[in-house]
């Protein structure tokens, strides 16, 4: 079998060794394909090395790779954020839960959170023919216009439109380019979003979104004015407001930064 970590957090301080999240375990990614959304090239992740790391001569993103049963994957949050199991890489391995990530802080540690908020960005569609479309959005160019990625039975068309279901609305394909598509839609995306619109879950939670994940798809500290990523940053989904105010009770230093994702 192999494994993954899907997630560092490494804390500034005297103690040698690296805290890793186990935030979401997430099956193998299979030729680089997204739950049919296209990708191109396959999806990895970046592993800066601390210093404190055990050496290694080289560096293969293979070796992140892992195989688990989906019947394995949780489909919803747990009852309490902090209840989620944490790995700690020492020796031997320690099996905990999150919460107990207090023991292994220190005075003067830093600890680097990502503020940014998820925004609704999937939407569902229908093209005029009655076909189904699922569209999620990647980037905003402008009020009006985005960079989503599309999913439907057959290739979509430029200059084909897309009604909004459950709305009058309606987006057009303006162009394409490899996997994107360029969406114009027929009123202010930030308000369509607020009506249509529903949190992008990762594709290996494979159910439809639910109320409870507009609260628990975000972090304690998102914050409402970043509300630009179409993921959130999974490792901090696991602190509560609690959690957080002990670690700064032992002096820890909790700073802020957004990296939209």
């Amino acid at each position: 079998m192999r494994y993954c970590i899907g997630q560092y957090i490494h804390f500034v301080s005297g103690r040698n060794y690296i805290v890793s999240l186990l935030s979401y375990i997430v099956p193998e990614w299979r030729n680089g394909r997204r739950r049919g959304f296209k990708i191109p090239r396959p999806l990895g992740v970046r592993v800066r090395v601390s210093p404190s790391a055990p050496y290694r001569t080289s560096l293969n993103i293979e070796d992140y790779n892992f195989e688990l049963p989906d019947e394995l994957i949780a489909k919803h949050p747990t009852k309490e954020r902090s209840s989620s199991r944490l790995l700690v890489l020492s020796e031997p391995l320690q099996d905990k839960k999150f919460s107990d990530i207090l023991d292994f802080f220190n005075s003067g540690d830093l600890l680097v959170i990502n503020d940014t908020k998820v925004f609704n960005a999937r939407l569902e569609a229908t093209k005029s023919t009655g076909g189904k479309v699922e569209i999620l959005i990647e980037r905003k160019i402008n009020e009006n216009n985005v960079l989503a990625l599309t999913k439907s039975n057959r290739p979509l068309k430029i200059n084909e439109r897309l009604k909004l279901n459950d709305s009058d609305n309606f987006a057009d394909i303006i162009s394409k380019d490899g996997y994107l598509s360029l969406l114009k839609f027929s009123e202010n995306i930030d308000d369509i979003i607020k009506t249509s619109g529903s949190i992008p879950l990762p594709p290996y939670i494979d159910r439809k979104p639910e109320e409870i994940d507009s609260q628990r798809y975000q972090t304690v500290y998102a914050n409402d004015k970043e509300m630009r990523s179409v993921a959130a940053p999974t490792a901090g989904l696991h602190f509560e407001q609690q959690l957080l105010d002990k670690i700064k009770s032992k002096g820890v230093n909790v700073v802020s930064i957004t990296l939209d994702i």
